[in-house]
């Protein structure tokens, strides 16, 4: 093979590579714009962090379900109690069966979701409930944790005696309700 070919071909990969590399650039900045977009947030660090923890703009009715989430893995496992309790609420918040999302939080049951996620929920929800008047505030903080603590009491005790929530779950229940008091 002489120089000249093998120097075409070369240039053939690193055009390629270079072509595949912006693609994804260029999907990625669409994904970002597309969750700003949905979930209004302004914080385009925020953003960014949504999409590279495989947030995107199909999946944000699930996002509001991460705190459902940490109290099912405080424990290191979801059982089926809580498995279904989860998916009975993203049922009722509107996430279709059919949808991205909730694929992605059928995975969040199967797997522990990547590190980070929650920190991420609670950037999210400082941004929601900012605007929100306190009462609308309080609301919301309430409703969420009420999920969350249906999700600790699903298959806590045993023979339905005893305590009910345990202390992995009563930690995560207080890092949700801080995530509220935050500004």
């Amino acid at each position: 093979m002489d120089h000249d070919a093998l120097a075409e071909r070369r240039r053939a990969l690193e055009n390629e590579f270079f072509a595949k590399r912006d693609r994804e650039l260029i999907e990625r900045m669409h994904e970002e714009h597309e969750v700003a977009d949905l979930s209004h947030i302004e914080d385009q660090v925020l953003v960014e962090q949504l999409v590279a923890l495989g947030i995107t703009a199909k999946m944000l009715a699930a996002l509001g379900l991460i705190p459902l989430l940490a109290v099912a893995w405080a424990d290191g496992r979801v059982d089926k109690a809580e498995r279904v309790t989860i998916l009975d609420a993203a049922t009722a918040a509107g996430v279709d069966r059919h949808a991205e999302g909730y694929a992605m939080l059928e995975h969040w049951l199967d797997e522990p979701p990547r590190p980070g996620l929650f920190d991420a929920w609670k950037g999210y929800v400082a941004e929601v409930a900012r605007p929100l008047a306190p009462n609308l505030r309080k609301g919301l903080r309430d409703e969420v944790l009420r999920l969350a603590r249906t999700v600790a009491e699903a298959s806590g005790g045993f023979l339905g005696l005893g305590e009910r929530v345990s202390a992995e779950e009563r930690a995560v229940l207080a890092r949700i309700e801080e995530a509220f008091a935050a500004d």
